[in-house]
């Protein structure tokens, strides 16, 4: 765990792009960019620094914060997050984007957001949810 367990409390793992896992690369990212030239119109790159497998048990969470800003990669453009969990193994554990955005629950959903975003993870009250988080670069924001 990289941060104080008064912003986070978590378990992670940083997957990694290699042949076993390239598929995964391609496929989300190309979600994501069709995202992205939708609704955000960023000048994006790609994933520079991997996924983090990241399993949230009881009382588990992550608070408010950002993707990017001072102390962070400048280059991340787009956060995105895949529920991996059945919504029915857990309770609590809410992705909310400030400033009143709920992302779904279901298992395979994919929210996708500007990393200047303010955002949490709330804690978990039953069961253990995981997701897959990554961040697409780009040249930095002007």
């Amino acid at each position: 765990m990289a941060e104080s367990q008064s912003i986070r409390k978590s378990s992670a793992v940083f997957i990694p792009p290699s042949e076993s896992t390239n598929w995964v690369f391609k496929r989300l990212g190309r979600f994501a960019r069709e995202i992205n030239d939708a609704v955000y119109g960023f000048d994006l790159g790609q994933f520079r620094e991997g996924f983090q497998f990241t399993r949230y048990e009881v009382g588990e969470y992550y608070g408010p914060h950002f993707d990017i800003g001072p102390g962070r990669l400048t280059e991340r453009k787009l956060s995105m997050t895949v529920q991996l969990s059945d919504p029915a193994d857990y309770t609590g554990g809410e992705l909310v984007i400030y400033p009143e955005f709920v992302a779904a629950k279901d298992r395979g959903s994919m929210t996708v957001f500007p990393s200047f975003m303010c955002h949490d993870v709330r804690p978990v009250q039953t069961g253990v949810r995981y997701s897959l988080v990554s961040w697409l670069s780009g040249p930095p924001f002007k």
